[in-house]
């Protein structure tokens, strides 16, 4: 099994055919070819469990450093194996919405990993999204994002795993596009908008994005109001990692 950003990948349900292209320098590294990955293109949706709750305002409350308002300025790729590449994000930060007490100081510049692709057939990749009607965040559009500061982490073979900041999980991300909560990229798709393609419980975030029709200062008051569910430990942390 693999692990994409704290999620334990179990299926992958196939929801596209090929496209992108992936190119490997002489030490196997991948190296992105911009014009290859466009949005729009069609993504693999995973299926598994994610190491944080995100669904609720109590899971916000309870699991997120700080939400913010950002925009996603540039990716590249990361790292990668033989079945996936990751994706490394940077990110240029509106606002800060809301800070847990004793939570970690953001740094000047905000970068993260984000899901990435899946190799296919040859050379082609195709783009993930953790959960279908989610955001996969992409350059050129805006987010609210709840996230947290991960230390680093030993897999069973003792191999390292970085730390740094993360999205809290799917649903802890929600599409920001022209200040307006709910409406952009869905699925590596602009132009979408949350009514339209989810069907949450009104008890989530997002779900209640969609029914009240919420502006952002709604949204921070949702989790400010929230209590906050006992927090979520980080799985697999260990010191001297």
């Amino acid at each position: 099994m693999k692990k994409i950003l704290g999620i334990v990948v179990i299926t992958v349900v196939v929801t596209a055919a090929v496209f992108g292209i992936l190119r490997s320098d002489k030490q196997g590294v991948p190296k992105h070819d911009a014009a290859s990955i466009v949005e729009g293109d069609p993504v693999y949706v995973t299926s598994g469990h994610e190491m944080f709750s995100s669904e609720t305002p109590a899971d916000w409350a309870g699991n997120a450093d700080y939400i913010l308002d950002l925009s996603m300025t540039s990716e590249k790729v990361s790292e990668g194996d033989e079945f996936f590449v990751d994706r490394l994000a940077d990110f240029v930060v509106h606002e800060v919405l809301y800070e847990r007490a004793g939570a970690p100081t953001l740094p000047d510049a905000l970068s993260m990993r984000v899901a990435g692709w899946m190799k296919g057939r040859g050379a082609t990749l195709r783009p993930i999204v953790t959960k279908h009607g989610s955001s996969r965040m992409i350059p050129g559009h805006r987010y609210v994002v709840a996230i947290r500061y991960l230390e680093p982490r030993c897999n069973p073979d003792d191999d390292v795993e970085a730390g740094g900041w993360q999205a809290i999980g799917s649903w802890g991300v929600v599409p920001y596009d022209g200040k307006k909560v709910g409406e952009g990229e869905i699925d590596a798709r602009g132009g979408q908008k949350l009514r339209d393609v989810t069907t949450l419980a009104d008890s989530s975030v997002a779900g209640r994005v969609v029914a009240d029709k919420s502006a952002i200062g709604d949204l921070i008051r949702m989790v400010q109001r929230a209590d906050a569910k006992e927090r979520d430990p980080q799985r697999g942390a260990r010191v001297g990692c």
